[in-house]
């Protein structure tokens, strides 16, 4: 049989037993959790203001990531633009045709949302566009500029795309 004893005041958050011999045994303490920290301040509108502090570093860097891809799917369409004119001037020999301008409108026709005002074609052939030498190489070169502004900033003013393709003549 087991009777409660009453300790002192310093550990009375302890309960104790004796055991049938007369042994002092303890049961634990009567509230195993401290009582909680007082809250000196309200978190509500924590997560909000974190938010608020990321928001604009984030934007910024799904917006640069769009803006590069849209920069990248003008560099790739310039270079196929740019594949498809070299062929036609390769393939442009016959007498009295330019083949360089056949290149030009194919090099125009192949980049249709461009703005066709910014977009700058040249070539280099042995003779003249008029008289291609076959085994000869004929070079097309397109410029066209690109934008990388985020939030009304420049961050690469002056940037141009260039593609070049070099086609022998046949």
């Amino acid at each position: 049989m087991r009777s409660k004893v009453s300790l002192s005041r310093s550990l009375a958050h302890f309960q104790m037993t004796q055991s049938p011999e007369g042994i002092p045994v303890s049961d634990g303490p009567l509230n195993p959790q401290p009582p909680p920290a007082p809250r000196w301040r309200n978190d509500r509108g924590q997560a909000l203001l974190e938010f608020a502090f990321v928001l604009p570093v984030l934007a910024m860097l799904v917006l640069g990531i769009m803006q590069f891809a849209f920069v990248f799917h003008d560099w790739v369409t310039l270079a196929d633009a740019v594949r498809v004119g070299s062929r036609q001037l390769a393939l442009s020999r016959a007498p009295n045709v330019d083949g360089c301008q056949a290149a030009a409108t194919k090099v125009r026709n192949a980049a249709p949302y461009f703005n066709q005002a910014n977009l700058q074609i040249t070539w280099t052939v042995t003779n003249s566009c008029t008289n291609l030498a076959a085994g000869s190489d004929a070079t097309l070169v397109a410029t066209y500029p690109c934008d990388l502004t985020i939030f009304g900033v420049n961050y690469f003013p002056g940037c141009t795309l260039r593609s070049q393709n070099t086609e022998r003549v046949e």
